[in-house]
């Protein structure tokens, strides 16, 4: 799924939380919501039907249930690493969306490759930048994640950590913020096509 719009005539790309809609970084809910309703992670595929059943990929699973064991086991036994999913995401896509550090550091030790876009052209960099989340940003720029790649809508990760909406999870200004000083740390840049 796109972060920014879902457009009828191309499969969203990832995972969404129930209270997600909108366009690209943005979503409909106010920041904050997510925690005055009490809604946390609540994942659910919001394909169309025709788009297929889920594929069953061990690695996205074990990520996805934060089972770091088994994702372990899985990297050991040679498991592909950059396998995109049914809405194009990588393990390390879903490790960076959870939030969950020790994951993206075993994917990003075991070779995953930091710039993988899913289907909408985000990188995990893009997604630590919606999240909030500086140090999986900084592990994805330690591993040599490109700063401005470009999604489909022309958004740059420090677009997503400028947007002031909220990201995959609940994410506090500030914590975008440092993200944001860090790409820019970093050279990153706006997107031709902005408008947070």
């Amino acid at each position: 799924m796109n972060f920014r719009t879902m457009k009828i005539q191309t499969p969203p790309i990832f995972f969404l939380l129930v209270i997600v809609v909108g366009t690209g970084c943005r979503t409909s809910a106010p920041l904050g919501q997510a925690e005055q309703d009490g809604t946390g992670i609540d994942w659910q595929n919001q394909t169309p039907v025709e788009f297929g059943a889920p594929l069953n990929l061990p690695l996205h699973v074990e990520i996805e249930k934060g089972n770091l064991d088994s994702v372990r086991e899985l990297i050991a036994g040679q498991v592909p690493l950059d396998t995109k999913d049914q809405f194009g995401a990588t393990p390390l896509h879903i490790a960076t969306a959870k939030g969950n550090l020790a994951a993206v550091q075993l994917l990003l030790k075991a070779g995953a490759k930091p710039d993988a876009v899913n289907f909408g052209k985000q990188t995990a960099l893009h997604f630590a930048a919606l999240n909030g989340n500086e140090k999986i940003a900084h592990e994805l720029i330690k591993a040599g994640a490109k700063v401005n790649p470009v999604d489909d809508e022309d958004w740059t990760p420090l677009d997503c950590a400028l947007w002031k909406g909220k990201g995959i999870i609940y994410t506090k200004i500030k914590a975008k913020r440092k993200v944001a000083e860090l790409l820019v740390k970093h050279g990153g840049k706006e997107g031709e096509k902005h408008d947070h």
